[in-house]
């Protein structure tokens, strides 16, 4: 867990892709880091016009909750331990690396070569 609240705010992302708003829905969020208790997270449906019932419901039905659960169990396997983080994968070879963190290209590049 990286943040208190990191569980409900996934959960939060899938319900607001229900209504098509994933994308304001995420950007809603990372201007309001430092809100994303549930109050937050719901009032920032409504400001973008979501249909707030379906959207509460959600959230409180805990609909995404094993998605979400399933999802990060599956990053912990691969190592991830926040973001960025991204999986470089040589699709003719099946070998792969791994960059955690924001880095330049020329780190990117580095990578891709040790993979050919």
């Amino acid at each position: 867990q990286i943040h208190p609240f990191d569980q409900k705010a996934a959960e939060a992302y899938l319900c607001a892709n229900e209504q098509g708003k994933y994308l304001e829905y995420h950007d809603m969020q990372f201007e309001n880091q430092q809100a994303l208790d549930t109050a937050s997270l719901k009032s920032y449906a409504s400001k973008l016009g979501l249909n707030t019932a379906q959207f509460n419901s959600c959230l409180d039905d805990n609909k995404y909750k094993s998605e979400v659960s399933k999802e990060l169990a599956l990053a912990t396997s691969f190592g991830v331990q926040g973001t960025p983080f991204f999986v470089i994968v040589n699709t003719k070879t099946g070998d792969a690396t791994t960059i955690s963190g924001a880095y330049p290209w020329s780190q990117f590049e580095s990578a891709i070569q040790s993979i050919k």
